[in-house]
C-alpha cells in the first residue's frame, strides 16, 4: 500500500530514483550501527572476560535503566529532523542559529533530567531489581550522564545528518568506536563496571562534540556564522 501511494505522489520513475539514492547513503548508516553497538555492547564483553558474570549482570541491568530515559529524550528529538529539514532549506546559517539557541534549552532540560535521574537511581535501582543488583546503583549514575549527553548531542547529530555530511558522521562514529575499545580494554580489568561506564561517557562526549565541530566547519565554510 505504502509503495503504491509513493509511486502515485512521484511518479514509478521517481520512486525508484528515490529510493536508489537513498540506498546509496544507507550503508553509512549501518557502519555507524555497527559502532554503536561496538562501544555500548562491548564493554560486557570485556567484563564478563575479565571480571566475571555478576558483574556483566550489574553492567547490564545499569546499561537498561539508563538507556529508559531516551523514552524522555526521545520525545523531544524525534521532533528535530523534520524541524531542521525545513530550515535547512532556506540557509545553514540558519539552521545553525536555531540550533545553538535551542541548546541553550536542551542543556537546562538535560541537566534537570540528569541530576534527577542521578538522585533517583538508587531508589529506581532498589525498587525493581532490589538490594542484589545494588552494585549496578554506582554505574547507572554514571550512566545516567552519558544519556545526558546523547540527548543534547543529537542537536548537532542531526543537523549533520540533515546537511546530508554522512561520511563525517560514519567516520566520527568509527574514530569513537576505536578510542572505545582501546580505553575499554585498558580501564575494565582495574576499574570493572565503573570504569567501562565512564568510557562510555567520555566516548558519547568525544562522538557528539565531534558533530558540533564537523557542522561548525561546514557552515563556516559556506558562511560566516556567530555564536
Amino acid at each position: 500500500l505504502s509503495v503504491k501511494k509513493v509511486n502515485k505522489h512521484f511518479g514509478k520513475f521517481q520512486a525508484l530514483k528515490e529510493l536508489l539514492e537513498l540506498l546509496s547513503r544507507s550503508w553509512m548508516f549501518w557502519i555507524i550501527a555497527v559502532t554503536v553497538y561496538i562501544y555500548s555492547g562491548l564493554p560486557l564483553i570485556i567484563i564478563s572476560h575479565y571480571i566475571g558474570d555478576y558483574e556483566t549482570g550489574l553492567f547490564r541491568a545499569a546499561l537498561l535503566m539508563a538507556a529508559s530515559l531516551e523514552l524522555i529524550f526521545g520525545s523531544f528529538n524525534a521532533l528535530l529532523l523534520p524541524i531542521f529539514a525545513k530550515i535547512h532549506k532556506n540557509s545553514s546559517s540558519k539552521l545553525w542559529s536555531v540550533q545553538f539557541n535551542l541548546l541553550k534549552i536542551y542543556i537546562i532540560v538535560g541537566l534537570l533530567i540528569g541530576i534527577f535521574g542521578f538522585i533517583s537511581a538508587k531508589y529506581i535501582t532498589l525498587f525493581f531489581l532490589g538490594p542484589e543488583f545494588d552494585g549496578a546503583i554506582k554505574i547507572f549514575e554514571i550512566l545516567v550522564w552519558g544519556r545526558v549527553i546523547v540527548f543534547i548531542g543529537q542537536i548537532y547529530a542531526i543537523g549533520i545528518i540533515v546537511i546530508r555530511l554522512d561520511k563525517e558522521f560514519m567516520w566520527a562514529s568509527i574514530l569513537g568506536a576505536l578510542i572505545s575499545v582501546i580505553i575499554n580494554i585498558a580501564v575494565i580489568p582495574i576499574y570493572g563496571g565503573i570504569g567501562a561506564a565512564w568510557v562510555i561517557v567520555i566516548t558519547e562526549l568525544l562522538i557528539h562534540f565531534s558533530f558540533f565541530l564537523i557542522e561548525y566547519k561546514h557552515v563556516n565554510s559556506t558562511q560566516k556564522v556567530l555564536f
